[in-house]
């Protein structure tokens, strides 16, 4: 069977490369019906009767001799059908790469700004082993220490919200990779 509907998929357009030549080809049809006969027949010598199986048989040849600009029609449809496939095609790729590119530039400005909060938290560190020795040494009193630790507590905040960023960025790149986030479920104790 030639199909002649709409076209669903580029695979589809190309099942039959020689759908045009073949609807001008011409078509035989063969149709064959049993029975059963009777025959009655008089002669000189007398009257007879026989009766057996007949087989009917018919034969049609169809020859398509003129069919206007169908066929041309039809071609043009297909590949206008093919480039409307094709055109769709690149949007998807050109979608799905540009997804992909912006979930890498993402993932590498959470790792950058992930780097550059560890640094503030070690310095901020830093600062509070620093404030802690000067108030040991009695150079600084008890409220520079706090303030250092309340800054080394933000820091690693800012840290800890940052790495969820990260994780978050990472799992959309993936997701625009293509790929899936499976979550187990936890084990029962």
């Amino acid at each position: 069977r030639v199909p002649c509907g709409p076209v669903n998929d580029v695979t589809d357009i190309f099942a039959d490369p020689h759908f045009a030549a073949r609807q001008m080809l011409p078509v035989l049809k063969i149709a064959v019906t049993p029975g059963w006969q009777t025959l009655y027949a008089e002669s000189s010598r007398g009257q007879g009767t026989t009766s057996g199986f007949v087989f009917s048989a018919v034969a049609t040849l169809d020859v398509p001799l003129f069919q206007g600009l169908r066929n041309v029609a039809l071609r043009g449809q297909r590949r206008a059908q093919v480039d409307e496939l094709v055109a769709g095609y690149e949007q998807t790729m050109i979608s799905a790469l540009s997804e992909v590119e912006s979930a890498m530039a993402l993932e590498a400005q959470k790792r950058a700004l992930l780097i550059t909060l560890e640094d503030q938290r070690r310095n901020a560190a830093e600062l509070r082993e620093s404030s802690e020795a000067q108030y040991e040494a009695g150079i600084v009193d008890f409220l520079t220490i706090f303030l250092a630790v309340r800054s080394e507590q933000t820091a690693e905040l800012a840290l800890v919200a940052m790495s969820r960023e990260l994780y978050s960025a990472r799992v959309q790149l993936l997701r625009a990779l293509g790929g899936g986030v499976h979550i187990s479920s936890p084990a029962i104790r």
